[in-house]
């Protein structure tokens, strides 16, 4: 029985595709909303207190067999506070760093003749938020996204995705004023990207 096995594994090892592993970087441009991460719920309201919606770039590396990989990712951004009502916006500029780090993983789930290619990717995330003057603070959390990427030349190929991401609340109980509550922060967004294989 055992060489029977090993004849098998020799055949398709011999026979069988090989699925040559590749790694890539990527560079991506997003658009992000955030949700309103603090409800005002005094008789005054309705408000809404958040991050603002920055544009944010990212640098992925990942390495891909197939049709599935496996990333990292490093997003930045300058953020601003926004706190909106029924009948204004008032938004204090530059006033957050933000940093995140997200692993992931990727499957190419369709592919068209001409080479394009559709993923999903999910992952957990780790969002470091800095506070000008004030001390940092990590949430953690989950990502998914679906992108579109094609190719440009042999090495170079295009992409566009959208996502939605969730962790907990940015602002701690200290940062806001009697009648807030924190909820939960949901960031959206839609981005394009270039990534070259190595």
């Amino acid at each position: 029985m055992r060489h029977h096995l090993a004849l098998v594994f020799c055949l398709l090892t011999v026979t069988g595709p090989r699925l040559a592993a590749q790694w890539g970087v990527e560079l991506e441009l997003a658009a992000s909303h955030f949700s309103g991460t603090a409800r005002d719920t005094s008789a005054s309201g309705p408000a809404t207190s958040g991050p603002s919606h920055p544009p944010m770039l990212a640098l992925r590396v990942d390495r891909r067999v197939g049709g599935a990989g496996v990333g990292l990712g490093v997003l930045y951004a300058s953020v601003g506070v926004t706190e909106e009502g029924p009948d204004f916006a008032v938004v204090s500029k530059h006033v957050l760093t933000f940093v995140e780090l997200a692993p992931e993983v990727s499957w190419r789930f369709a592919r068209t003749d001409s080479g394009a290619g559709f993923r999903v990717h999910v992952g957990p995330m780790a969002d470091i938020w800095h506070p000008d003057g004030g001390t940092s603070r990590t949430l953690f959390g989950a990502r998914a996204a679906l992108s579109l990427e094609w190719p440009i030349t042999g090495r170079v190929a295009g992409a566009v995705g959208t996502g939605v991401a969730v962790t907990g609340p940015v602002f701690e109980r200290g940062d806001l004023p009697p009648g807030f509550e924190r909820r939960a922060t949901w960031r959206r967004w839609v981005a394009v990207a270039l990534r070259a294989r190595l």
